[in-house]
């Protein structure tokens, strides 16, 4: 059974370091091809960005939300990420002009975050991304026999079940 496991988590780990390496390849291609379209002075502030995927994240969240634009409050609850970095984050990206930041007339802590034109590009690209690497796993996935699928898929379901905690 630990030759199983090992086997199964080494397997886990390989898909999971596989389809980042595919993610991190079409980001560069599908970014790189974007970068060419931009003014020069654009390009030459983004051209040594290098985005990690939470940052990603943030601009797609808001790219989903109806008006491109939520409260800091609201954006914190809706990501897995702590509130410090998405302060972090949401500093650089209005850096970048990917951002803007709305104060609240009511309450000055508190303030929207706002996607700038700039911002939807990136977010666009990074879906874009996504559904690269899915389009690539789901015609994998078409080569192997339904019930492994299924199986494979039950086993997951079951192992991401329960939650892992440390012992105390």
């Amino acid at each position: 059974m630990a030759s199983d496991f090992t086997q199964l988590q080494q397997a886990i780990r390989l898909l999971n370091a596989h389809t980042r390496a595919a993610d991190e390849q079409a980001w560069q291609v599908l970014f790189d091809r974007w970068l060419a379209t931009l003014p020069s002075e654009t390009r030459r502030q983004l051209q040594t960005v290098r985005f990690n995927h939470a940052q990603l994240t943030l601009l797609t969240t808001l790219d989903q939300s109806n008006r491109k634009q939520l409260r800091n409050q609201d954006l914190t609850a809706t990501v897995p990420f702590s509130q410090g970095l998405v302060s972090r984050y949401v500093a650089r990206l209005v850096q970048l002009n990917l951002l803007t930041k709305l104060s609240l007339p009511d309450n000055r802590k508190a303030y929207i975050v706002a996607l700038t034109p700039l911002g939807q590009q990136v977010a666009a690209l990074h879906q874009q991304m996504h559904h690269h690497t899915n389009a690539q796993l789901a015609s994998v996935l078409h080569t192997l026999d339904p019930q492994d699928v299924q199986t494979t898929i039950q086993v997951l379901t079951k192992l991401t079940a329960q939650p892992l905690h440390p012992k105390s």
